[in-house]
């Protein structure tokens, strides 16, 4: 019999396995209970083609055939976890379209053993941001389809559950959970059961939870208080050992900033320096980063991340005025950001720009700024990524959702639809106008604008559906194909 067994569910398309049922189970099997991991999320990131289950997974359809199909999945899914005798059933909900299969799973399991008992976790249970609403989960729970659900962080949580102890913070109801303070004292994740073999790979990896910024559009801050992080040389020895057991090189870190700590991060980049010069197979790693100062991280530091194996950093650039960026608590100026590409166009690091156009605080000369830092940046384009999104959404749960409600901005029915008296001109016609405009001009530049046919579909999507609420002329909007973004334009 196992204690437990932890699983994923379609629909969400990784290059690297998930890290939750791995991490569970590691921490489940050094408090000597039994555990297993289940990945049948993996089967839709293999076989691709099948594009009407996948759109049922993440939007439920009506389509008799594609429902049909989707429950010989979960009846097969279930199969495999009575496989196991599990007392529990542990179902990682990742994000939003984790919703349906994880509910349809559950009731087949409850359907044909209700002895079983089953427990959700992640961010995919809830709305409106990390802090949201769980209303859904704690409805299936009030309806007998699962038996408990897990806020944030599990590692204690699970133990208690397992113990009987349903009371403990953060299980079901209780908002409140413990944050973990000591990230060293867990084993290292248990990806045994993982087929890894179907993955780019890749495996990912956690080095802190929490941030030290406080971005006012992220709501990170507000849900760890902490910020909290590992000891580098623990993160080294994890990527050592892994790479060792799984004869996998390169990690994805899922931290919100991998040098938040610069102690940490520099343990790390000596360790994992020392170790690569001599490996036969160097060890390699992605992460988010903070653009630091030379007083901060010196040019002694990026030549260590560098023979530390960093393939890419990717930096909330967010705007090329300092003063947008002072507004969204960024803390660093663009003579940071200035020495951040040299270094990193010295010692051959690929960098990612995270762009946050339209910013409240946002007027056309900042834009131009965004512009100009762009054109300044041209000669490094080969190491930069431009990735410029869509547009600021405001979201329930941040500071920019308090600021914005006790600035009397007026808030439409979705994120992406705000106005505020105090910068008239910044309507959401003209956010759309000047993200296309700089995907154009960075275009031109000569960057690699990735993600920016999806990002400019996205658009058009809201702008269609904001025209619908107004009931607006459609003529309004301009376009002859979603892939060529220069004929796209407003009038």
């Amino acid at each position: 019999m196992t204690d437990i067994v932890f699983c994923n569910v379609p629909m969400v398309h990784t290059v690297s396995p998930f890290s939750a049922p791995a991490i569970l189970k590691s921490v489940v099997q050094q408090n000597n209970f039994k555990a297993k991991t289940i990945d049948f999320n993996l089967e839709f990131n293999t076989t691709l083609s099948d594009q009407n289950l996948q759109g049922f997974w993440q939007f439920g359809s009506t389509d008799t055939d594609t429902l049909v199909r989707a429950k010989k999945c979960v009846k097969k899914w279930a199969k495999q976890i009575f496989e196991h005798s599990p007392k529990w059933v542990g179902v990682s909900v990742f994000t939003y379209t984790c919703k349906i299969a994880t509910e349809m799973l559950c009731r087949e399991i409850k359907k044909q053993n209700s002895s079983i008992k089953i427990v959700l976790g992640g961010n995919g249970m809830g709305t409106g941001g990390i802090n949201g609403s769980f209303d859904w989960s704690e409805s299936l729970r009030k309806q007998n389809i699962i038996d408990a659900h897990i806020r944030s962080e599990a590692e204690e949580s699970i133990i208690q559950l397992l113990k009987g102890n349903l009371s403990y913070n953060g299980i079901n109801h209780n908002a409140n959970h413990n944050q973990i303070k000591n990230l060293d004292q867990y084993n290292f994740p248990d990806y045994t059961d993982y087929d890894l073999e179907n993955y780019r790979n890749r495996l990912p990896i956690t080095g802190s939870r929490g941030c030290v910024r406080q971005c006012t559009f992220c709501d990170v801050h507000t849900h760890w208080k902490k910020f909290v992080y590992r000891s580098g040389e623990n993160i080294f020895n994890e990527m050592k050992e892994q790479s060792q057991i799984h004869q996998i090189y390169e990690f994805n870190f899922t931290d919100s900033l991998i040098n938040g700590s610069m102690k940490a991060y520099r343990d790390m980049i000596e360790n994992l320096a020392s170790h690569n010069v001599k490996a036969d197979r160097p060890i390699s790693w992605l992460g988010q980063f903070i653009a630091r100062p030379s007083s901060q991280m010196t040019e002694e530091d990026w030549r260590l991340t560098k023979l530390a194996g960093a393939k890419y950093l990717s930096i909330g650039v967010e705007t090329g005025s300092d003063k947008v960026r002072y507004d969204i608590k960024k803390k660093f100026t663009n003579k940071d950001l200035d020495f951040c590409v040299e270094m990193a166009y010295k010692y051959k690091v690929n960098i990612g720009f995270q762009m946050l156009l339209g910013y409240p605080t946002e007027y056309e000369k900042d834009f131009q700024d965004t512009m100009d830092m762009f054109t300044r940046y041209q000669k490094y384009k080969d190491i930069i990524e431009p990735h410029l999104g869509t547009t600021v959404a405001i979201l329930p749960q941040t500071p920019l959702y308090e600021f914005a409600k006790s600035n009397h901005f007026k808030l439409g029915k979705t994120e992406n639809d705000w106005w505020w008296h105090a910068n008239p001109n910044l309507t959401l016609k003209e956010r759309f106008r000047r993200r296309i405009l700089l995907g154009k001009h960075v275009k031109d530049l000569g960057y690699e604008l990735t993600g920016d046919k999806q990002e400019i579909q996205t658009i058009l999507y809201i702008w269609t559906q904001y025209q619908k609420n107004l009931q607006v002329d459609q003529s309004k909007i301009h376009h002859s194909s979603s892939q060529e973004v220069h004929t796209q334009y407003y009038s």
